[in-house]
């Protein structure tokens, strides 16, 4: 590690005034050393390397020698509820969220991590500030601010690749020990206009082509290790939440690394354009990812999506698997408005079903829209009142007799004989 001597005036990241009451703080909870981590700091000096003004209003990301919930203790003691607010504990790994004076602050204790097998979980224990350095991702998030000490401490190498743009991973078994690493790495790599070093990519590379999970692609998804399942998802809905997702998965690509989901989205070159389609119809991108595999129910089960979203998936293939088979694809850009209606709705398909389904299915996009924006909401021309007095009872009969007006309604109005709507 690297240790240079700073000043307030050196670096203004964090507001004098929430400074001081940290240190002070920290000085009554018994905290040895307070530092700033993460990307407020790495923004910080990219600053530095860039022509404009790159810092931008980031959470700030404090560590500490000691206890973050004890610190947080203190900070109530001493702050009323103008000052600090949206107070949240996270006691797995002794982490505190709050707000003072209107900066989100994370808090949590320094920890080192050891992992049992590649992609588990690992097991933590408190550690000084430089081992918990030591065990982040990239060399350009391995850099602190010691705001007891007043000093900079960072790993070798870290303001070096920044200022040269450039993903090194922080040790060789990196993606090993944790493969939601190559998300971050896309991500960073897309935000920031970062490379990936020439070492990174063949960790990468050499590390999927071996695949040292105990776990894998064809395997049961329930038996996923949680890099490859849970934190796997949740670095991918990072990626697609206010990310240039489209430059981030054009990268996971070119490393090769989408065969952490799956061999075919890896190889599906119309990937992008697909998602970019899906969220143009307010569909989220992640569901369109995983629906554009086969395996997308098993991925589904694999991230364990909500339930909503797993259904969204698993409808939209069944609808793409029955249009495109051979007796009703060479059939079906023929059939009437009201077939459509007839195969869509006697599955009950939820409308963001069919929404993707258009994305996965683009020659049959413009009948899967059709039937979205205009036949799904065409009614019957006589009510089911008007039926009953015409001799009609409630029941089975007068539901199918309400279907037929409604489905005649839609080829009256929508019909070949007219323009479909566009």
């Amino acid at each position: 590690m690297l240790i240079q001597s700073v000043s307030d005036n050196d670096f203004p990241i964090i507001p004098i005034r929430i400074k001081e009451i940290l240190v002070q703080a920290a000085g009554k909870a018994g905290v040895s050393r307070i530092a700033l981590v993460g990307g407020s700091v790495r923004d910080w000096f990219l600053k530095d390397y860039q022509n404009d003004n790159y810092l931008k209003k980031t959470d700030l990301d404090i560590v500490v020698e000691g206890s973050a919930r004890k610190l947080a203790y203190f900070l109530e003691e001493e702050l009323d509820k103008n000052r600090l607010s949206n107070l949240k504990y996270h006691d797995n790994y002794d982490s505190v969220k709050l707000t003072i004076d209107g900066s989100v602050i994370d808090i949590a204790s320094t920890r080192e991590e050891t992992y049992p097998a590649p992609g588990e979980n690992p097991i933590v224990k408190p550690c000084c500030l430089e081992k918990d350095l030591d065990r982040r991702d990239f060399t350009v998030n391995a850099i602190a601010v010691d705001l007891l000490n007043q000093q900079i401490i960072e790993a070798k190498r870290s303001r070096l690749d920044l200022q040269n743009k450039e993903l090194n991973f922080l040790h060789q078994r990196s993606v090993e020990e944790d493969p939601t690493r190559i998300i971050r790495g896309a991500r960073y790599s897309a935000r920031l206009g970062f490379s990936l070093s020439e070492n990174s990519l063949q960790q990468i590379q050499l590390t999927l082509k071996h695949w040292p999970w105990s776990w894998e692609i064809n395997n049961s998804p329930k038996d996923a290790p949680p890099a490859l399942s849970t934190r796997l998802k949740m670095e991918l809905d990072l990626l697609f939440r206010n990310e240039p997702w489209e430059e981030a998965l054009k990268e996971l690509q070119n490393w090769g690394a989408l065969k952490l989901l799956d061999n075919e989205l890896q190889d599906d070159q119309s990937l992008r354009n697909r998602i970019r389609i899906g969220i143009s119809l307010n569909l989220d991108g992640l569901t369109v990812l995983i629906a554009s595999s086969s395996q997308g129910p098993k991925i589904a089960e694999r991230l364990f999506l909500p339930q909503r979203q797993a259904r969204i998936i698993k409808e939209s293939i069944q609808l793409k698997e029955l249009l495109t088979s051979t007796d009703i694809y060479s059939k079906c850009h023929s059939w009437q408005p009201s077939k459509w209606c007839e195969i869509i709705e006697e599955k009950h398909l939820l409308a963001d079903s069919v929404a993707l389904t258009a994305c996965l299915v683009t020659p049959l996009k413009k009948y899967l829209l059709d039937w979205l924006s205009y036949w799904s909401n065409v009614k019957p021309n006589v009510s089911a009142e008007k039926l009953q007095k015409d001799g009609l009872s409630p029941g089975p009969e007068l539901g199918e007799e309400l279907r037929r007006l409604r489905l005649n309604e839609v080829d009256r109005i929508f019909g070949q004989s007219k323009n479909s709507v566009n």
